[in-house]
C-alpha cells in the first residue's frame, strides 16, 4: 500500500451525492456541504433522470465548487462510483441526498486523518431526525453502525480496495467496508457527532434488499474479527 505526506490543509476534497426525485431535500443537503467550514472541496451531484425538478432546483445554485452529473437510474452504488471516476480531489466523502452534515464535519474528519500512518478511513457518529427535524432520536453509539456519510478517506486509499459492488441493491458500502478492513485499513470513529441522518418514507434504507443487506452485514462483521 502507498502512504500520504502532502499537507492536509492543502487537499481537494470530492463530495459525492447521488440522488433521485430529491427536489424538496437536495438543495439544504447542498447547503450544509458548501457551508463546511474547510472549504477547498467539489461536489459531484449524480442524479438518476429525476422526473421531478431536483435538477432545476440544484441549478439554482449559483457555486462553482458545485457539478451535475446525469445518468440512467441503476441505483446508488452505480451513482456513487460514477461520481468517484469523475472527481478530482485527493480525499472522498459522501452524503445522501436526504441527509446533512454539521458545519465542520470536515475540518475535523482531515485533522484526524492526517495524523494516520497507514491507509484509514475516518468516521463520525450521527444523528437520525424526522423529515419535520422536530424529532431528533438519540444518537447512533454502535460500533456497527458506519456509516458512509461521515466516511473520509484518500481517493487513492479508496481505489485500492475498488469501487462499490453495483450487483447489490443494498449493503454495498458494508461489503466495500469489509474488503478494506481486509486489505488492513485502519478504522477510526470521531465521538462528535458530524451528520444529521432523516428518516422518511422515501428513505432508501426503508427498501433494503433484506438479502443483500444480511450478506454484507455478514461480511462486514468477518471482516473486523479478522483484522
Amino acid at each position: 500500500m502507498t502512504t500520504h505526506t502532502a499537507p492536509i490543509e492543502k487537499e481537494l476534497v470530492s463530495v459525492i451525492i447521488p440522488t433521485y426525485n430529491r427536489s424538496g431535500l437536495i438543495v439544504d443537503c447542498i447547503a450544509s456541504v458548501l457551508e463546511q467550514t474547510y472549504q477547498n472541496i467539489e461536489v459531484l451531484v449524480v442524479d438518476n433522470l429525476s422526473n421531478d425538478s431536483t435538477i432545476s432546483e440544484i441549478k439554482k445554485i449559483p457555486d462553482p465548487r458545485l457539478r451535475i452529473i446525469v445518468e440512467p437510474r441503476r441505483g446508488a452504488s452505480i451513482a456513487r462510483n460514477t461520481g468517484i471516476m469523475n472527481s478530482t480531489g485527493t480525499i472522498l466523502a459522501f452524503l445522501d441526498s436526504d441527509d446533512l452534515w454539521l458545519p465542520q464535519k470536515l475540518s475535523h474528519q482531515l485533522k484526524i486523518l492526517s495524523k494516520q500512518d497507514r491507509p484509514s478511513l475516518i468516521f463520525s457518529e450521527y444523528r437520525e431526525f424526522n423529515s419535520d427535524r422536530d424529532n431528533i432520536l438519540e444518537p447512533r453509539l454502535s460500533s456497527m453502525s458506519l456509516s458512509i456519510i461521515t466516511m473520509l478517506t484518500f481517493k487513492k486509499f479508496f481505489l485500492e480496495v475498488g469501487l462499490f459492488n453495483d450487483s447489490l441493491k443494498s449493503g454495498e458500502f458494508l461489503e466495500w467496508y469489509s474488503r478494506a478492513i481486509k486489505l488492513g485499513f485502519n478504522s477510526v470513529t470521531l465521538s462528535e457527532i458530524a451528520a444529521l441522518r432523516r428518516l422518511h418514507p422515501g428513505n432508501s434504507s426503508s427498501k433494503r434488499n433484506a438479502m443483500d443487506y444480511l450478506v454484507a452485514c455478514r461480511s462486514a462483521i468477518a471482516g473486523k474479527k479478522s483484522s
